[in-house]
Order: structure tokens, then C-alpha cells, then sequence
């Protein structure tokens, strides 16, 4: 069967599997609070959200700006004031930028041409290029490692035709990644400054991106090798040789920033027929594009009025800040971090749109989620499809019972904190993130039970049902955010914001009062939201 079947057919099988899913969204299904009520919630939750922006902008005035702390540097003459540069990964994104897209405007026009006289070729002569490039930016060296990587994992599923032995192979290499001494060494082989943070984030992005794609690659082999012998086909079939693994890899658009994008993804969209350029489609990629350029100047001009990401990167600051002003400080961080990797994902999904293929969508704004699953599934859209398909799912997923569901949550938490760096502040957030999910899986279980239903239905009407499944949700969402936090601030924050909201009374109630607005505003507007799917 050549590799266009294939796609007709796996394409053929998603449509039939995506057709038996219910159309109907829960939160259609869920009570109506009265317009009062709703409209109160609104806004409630959005004086909160301004009360938590001006503590932030009144702490960085009065605790950054005025202490000349080092994380501030001169920034935009037009705007004369001092800009926070202590965000490492939105630092290396602005010089990257710079760096890169030269190169990805040459990439544009080799699609265009090979799309028109070479298109069965034009991803393995797109992969040459990407690989000239790597090979230019990080030296032979590294891009010597990144192949040796590739064939070792290749040879792996080839020989032993087991995800167990993929993932033994993958993770020592993850752990391996890990070390800075490591990384620091290939800076040097490479002829790149070690003290240079664009070199530094550079060779790590792309080393932990290469990870996750040959990992996926072998674990796809894999499976396509043991069909293949079970219908008596050639054990290896177009779309898993060696060089399809390299076109894979070094697919220049996601290379350095991601989204990640798994293997069955990446064949599926290369494999398929010319698409034609329509006017819907410049449209969407002039629409991206006004996106990114427009979350690009917001971040710009925050940073320079905002300096919340210094605050948080300063321990001793940060347990002198008043409780809301903290608060403030971490809200400003999740949204900060959200709007940052709209751009970090949003510029490579302009890229892969000439080239046909689709990537993952770009992160859904988190203040409207509330629930740990959700998060996980509408913020780093690839990264969730990457664990579900290759770990949750195989390991048995939620649907084979509680058990199977708590280990495989379990397996894909431990790939999490080694994929994130495997320290102790990372350790701690991971740990939450787990238990927030097997609350999550808990609860659905025994709400889900027909006398628990039956009861439910009995004692309480949709309206006060849904305001107390609000309330109850509220711990859950409480850690949710605590973790975060530590996500941000690391191990040392993580106390301030125990004892000082944790261990406070009147902090907790306060807390409660603004959650239970917030899940109650969110819960409306994902309402609307469906209502207005329905009648389109």
C-alpha cells in the first residue's frame, strides 16, 4: 500500500472517529445562573484582574524601578523608561528573531518554488536546507551530535521493535540533555560563548526538541514495523527510512521553538495532494501574522511598565510585597507567559502554512481555564497530543479504569519534569500538576456513578448544582495556581506564597471569594462561546 493510501485511509479513520464524538459541548448541558447573578461574577472577577494589574505595576515602581534593580535596562527612547530583561526565554526569543528570520524568509520562497516544480520532493530538499542551517547557526559539531542521536534511536526501534526499549533510549538521552556541564561542552566544541544566553537557550531548544521527534519517529516505526509484519509487507515502508527521519528533524519552521508536532502528524500533512492557494488562506496567514506582531508590541511596551518577571526572580522582594500585591505579581507572570508563546508558537505556525501543513494551535488565554485538564490540553496543544499518543493512551488511558488511568498520568508527569529540566523547583509543580489531575480523574469518577447522578439531580436544581460543583472546584484550582507559581519562581518562591496566603485566614477566604468569581465567569463565557458554536 504506497503512502498516499495510507493518508486516504488513516484520514478516512479519524473522520469516522471524530464523527462518533458527541457534538453537543458540556457546558451546554450545564444550569443558567440568573442574568443578575452572571453579570455580577463578570464583573467582580474583572475588578479583581485590575486591582491584581495596578498592585503589580505599584510593587514594580516601588520595589524594581526605584531600587535601580540589575534586572532593568534603558529601553525604548520613545518611551523613556527602564525595560525588565530578566526573562530569559523571551530575551532569547527577541534576539532569535532577529537571527533567524532571514532564513526563514529564504525558506518561504523555497516552498513557493518547490511546491511548484518539485512538490513530491520539496520536504527532503525543505530538510537539506533546514540542515545547512543548523549546521551554519550551531557548528558541526552540534548537528553531528543531533544525527548520532537519530541513529542510535533508529537502530534501536529497528532491532528491537519495542516503545519500551525507545523510551529506555530516549530518556537516558532526555537525562543526559539535562546536564549543564554537557551543554556548556558542546557550547564550547561548537565554538559558541558559554556565557552567551542565546547560544546557551539555542542548543538546548534544539536538542530537546530533536528528543521529542525521534521519539516519536521510532515509537511510529515501531508500530509500523509490527503491522508490516503481521500482514507479511516489507518491514519498512516509505515514510520510515533514516532520511525520512532526518526531513522530520530538521523541518527548519519548529526546530529552535516548537510547537511540537508528532510524527503521524508530520507524514499525514506531507503526504498529502497539492492543496491550492485560496483566498481564505492568505487571509489566515495575514490575520497570524497582524497576531504576532501585535502580541510582540503589547510584550514590548509591558515590559516596560510591568516588572513582574523581575519581581518574581528576586526572592527577598518578593516576601517584603503585600498579599495582593504578590498575588498580582504571579497573575501577571501566568498571563505574561501565555501571551509569550502565542508568539513563540504563533511565528513557526506562519511558516509551516506555506509549506501545507498545520501546527498545533496557538495556547488558549488561561484565564478562562479552570480545570488541570484543560490547561494541560489548550495551552501547549502539541506537547499534550505528544503525551497522550505515545504514553497515556498506550499504557491504557482513562479508559481501562481508575488504575490504568492514575499510571499512565503518573508515566506522563515523569517524562514532564525530565522533558522540563529535572529540578527541584520543576520537581514540586510537577508533583501538584499530578495530584490536581488524579483529583480531577477522582471526582469524575464518582460523579459519574448513576445513584451519585440520581442524588445529585434529586437534592440540588442545574442552577445550584453548577454553583456548588464551582465551589467544590476551588482547592483543586487553588493548587493549580500554586503550582504555577512555583513554575515561575521556583523552589524559593514557593514558600513566600505558602505562608503568606496559605496560612493566612483572611488571605484564604479572599481567595475563595475571587476563585469562585473566576471559575463562575469562565464557565459563563465558555457557555456563550458553545451556544454561539451551536447556531453556526
Amino acid at each position: 500500500m504506497g503512502v498516499l493510501e495510507k493518508t486516504e485511509e488513516y484520514m478516512e479513520k479519524e473522520t469516522v472517529k471524530q464523527s462518533s464524538y458527541p457534538r453537543v459541548s458540556p457546558y451546554l448541558q450545564m444550569g443558567r445562573l440568573p442574568r443578575l447573578e452572571a453579570w455580577f461574577n463578570i464583573i467582580a472577577w474583572s475588578g479583581f484582574v485590575a486591582y491584581f494589574c495596578y498592585s503589580t505595576y505599584w510593587a514594580s515602581q516601588e520595589y524594581v524601578l526605584k531600587t535601580r534593580s540589575p534586572y532593568l535596562v534603558p529601553g525604548y527612547s520613545f518611551l523613556g523608561r527602564m525595560r525588565d530583561e530578566s526573562n530569559g526565554e523571551w530575551e532569547f526569543m527577541r534576539g532569535w528573531s532577529k537571527i533567524i528570520w532571514p532564513w526563514f524568509s529564504i525558506h518561504i520562497v523555497l516552498s513557493l518554488i518547490t511546491r511548484r516544480i518539485a512538490f513530491e520532493y520539496r520536504f527532503y530538499i525543505l530538510a537539506q536546507y533546514g540542515a545547512v542551517i543548523v549546521l551554519y547557526l550551531m557548528g558541526y559539531m552540534a548537528v553531528l551530535f543531533l544525527t548520532v542521536q537519530c541513529l542510535v534511536m533508529f537502530l534501536v526501534a529497528t532491532v528491537f521493535r519495542s516503545a519500551l526499549a525507545v523510551w529506555a533510549a530516549s530518556g537516558g538521552f532526555l537525562v543526559f540533555l539535562n546536564t549543564n556541564r554537557f551543554i556548556e561542552y558542546l557550547l564550547t566544541i561548537s565554538g559558541m560563548s558559554t556565557d552567551e544566553p542565546t547560544h546557551y537557550y539555542l542548543i538546548l531548544y534544539a536538542l530537546l526538541h530533536t528528543n521529542t521527534c525521534y521519539t516519536s519517529f521510532c515509537l511510529e516505526q515501531c508500530k509500523h514495523l509490527q503491522e508490516s509484519e503481521g500482514k507479511g509487507e516489507k518491514a519498512r515502508g516509505r515514510g520510515f527510512s533514516f532520511i525520512d527521519m532526518l526531513v522530520y528533524i530538521f523541518y527548519l519552521p519548529v526546530l529552535f521553538s516548537g510547537p511540537l508536532m508528532t510524527y503521524d502528524q508530520f507524514l499525514l500533512q506531507t503526504t498529502l495532494p497539492r492543496q491550492p492557494w485560496t483566498k481564505s488562506k492568505v487571509v489566515n496567514i495575514v490575520k497570524d501574522c497582524l497576531r504576532v506582531a501585535f502580541w510582540i508590541l503589547f510584550i514590548e511596551i509591558t515590559l516596560h511598565y510591568f516588572y513582574f518577571s523581575a519581581l518574581m526572580s528576586d526572592p527577598e522582594v518578593m516576601d517584603r510585597l503585600p498579599r495582593w500585591a504578590l498575588v498580582g505579581v504571579g497573575y501577571c507572570c501566568g498571563q505574561f507567559f501565555m501571551v509569550k508563546y502565542v508568539v513563540v508558537f504563533g511565528l513557526p505556525k506562519v511558516m509551516t502554512e506555506f509549506d501545507q501543513i498545520k501546527s498545533a494551535d496557538r495556547p488558549k488565554c488561561i484565564s478562562r481555564i479552570y480545570l488541570y485538564s484543560e490547561m494541560w490540553k489548550k495551552f501547549d496543544v502539541g506537547l499534550y497530543h505528544f503525551i497522550k499518543r505515545h504514553i497515556y493512551v498506550p499504557v491504557g488511558g482513562s479508559r481501562h479504569g481508575l488504575l490504568r488511568q492514575i499510571i499512565a498520568s503518573f508515566l506522563c508527569f515523569v517524562f514532564v519534569f525530565m522533558w522540563h529540566g529535572m529540578d527541584y523547583g520543576i520537581l514540586i509543580w510537577t508533583i501538584l500538576n499530578y495530584l490536581g489531575i488524579l483529583l480531577e480523574a477522582m471526582a469524575s469518577q464518582v460523579t459519574a456513578i448513576p445513584s451519585v447522578k440520581a442524588f445529585e439531580r434529586r437534592l440540588l436544581s442545574p442552577t445550584n448544582s453548577r454553583r456548588l460543583r464551582a465551589f467544590v472546584t476551588i482547592p483543586s484550582f487553588a493548587m493549580s495556581i500554586f503550582a504555577i507559581f512555583v513554575f515561575f519562581g521556583g523552589a524559593e518562591v514557593a514558600p513566600i506564597y505558602y505562608n503568606k496566603i496559605a496560612c493566612y485566614g483572611p488571605a484564604i477566604v479572599a481567595v475563595t471569594a475571587v476563585l469562585y468569581t473566576y471559575i463562575q465567569s469562565s464557565v459563563e463565557i465558555a457557555i456563550f462561546e458553545a451556544e454561539k458554536g451551536k447556531q453556526n
